[in-house]
């Protein structure tokens, strides 16, 4: 019971880490190379760097230790599925099996595009973002198991659309990292020649439309399994309301880079809502 309640206010901490995340990116943004060190190292990964700080440098991990993420993901989810159809009831909740079931396709997906299909440059990210990941694809999949008292009942029809749905949205986010991935292979028009040093503006599909897809089609798959569970307050909305923040936060950045080192690109294409902003 004591281990129950503790998980059952777990997914709480990320509303709040959200609101957090959100304040630091806009504080970077106001001051930018004046903001303190440990804001930039902690909020700062992947096209934007951090300044150097010898100390801090410490507790920076490489960015393909996102691997781990979804090597986690994958358990945890596995296990908590595991508990929902062989330990808690006779009677299974059909919407939380589906989006259990969904989210394990999500996590293996990433996971594989992880080893197999992106090229990591050698940028860094902090060890504290990388904690923070790790306990966030812990939650994740108990905050989805957590929120079946309120999932609303979905015919096998409904499953069946919504799955439909959601492997469509896997598809293109794979074929959005694919095209990254292919900026460092040698395999898009923007590359000059094969480095994974080096930066390039992708091409091809949405991102003629927006800068970072990836970002918005990561919330679209968490939105979508909070509105087939229930449009209700869950403890999954507090997991979705940190993807919110955190995608957004990662779309502003890195649009506002390519604004900066790709004006002409950028200024063709929209942050987040094509033709608007």
């Amino acid at each position: 019971t004591i281990f129950v309640n503790i998980l059952s206010r777990l997914p709480r901490i990320f509303s709040g880490l959200g609101i957090a995340g959100v304040l630091l990116a806009i504080f970077n943004h106001l001051y930018g190379s004046y903001s303190p060190l440990f804001i930039q190292h902690f909020l700062l990964f992947g096209k934007s760097d951090p300044q150097y700080c010898e100390y801090l440098e410490y507790l920076r991990v490489p960015k393909r230790w996102f691997k781990y993420f979804y090597m986690i993901g994958i358990f945890s989810t596995f296990c908590i599925l595991l508990v929902e159809l062989f330990m808690l009831s006779s009677v299974l909740n059909k919407t939380i099996i589906s989006v259990l079931i969904i989210y394990l396709v999500h996590v293996s997906r990433r996971l594989y595009e992880c080893e197999y299909v992106s090229v990591f440059s050698n940028s860094q990210m902090s060890f504290m973002h990388f904690l923070m990941g790790i306990v966030y694809y812990i939650v994740t999949p108990s905050s989805i198991l957590l929120s079946q008292s309120n999932a609303a009942e979905r015919s096998y029809l409904t499953i069946g659309l919504f799955s439909v749905h959601m492997l469509i949205l896997q598809y293109l986010q794979n074929l959005v990292f694919r095209q990254l991935a292919a900026l460092r292979s040698g395999k898009n028009k923007n590359t000059d020649k094969l480095s994974e040093k080096k930066y390039y503006p992708p091409e091809g599909s949405m991102f003629y439309w927006v800068s970072c897809p990836h970002y918005i089609l990561e919330i679209s798959i968490y939105l979508s399994c909070q509105l087939f569970i229930t449009p209700k307050w869950i403890p999954f909305s507090h997991i979705l309301f940190f993807t919110i923040c955190n995608q957004l936060c990662c779309i502003w950045l890195n649009h506002n880079w390519y604004k900066n080192n790709f004006p002409e690109w950028a200024s063709k294409r929209a942050m987040l809502i094509p033709y608007v902003w």
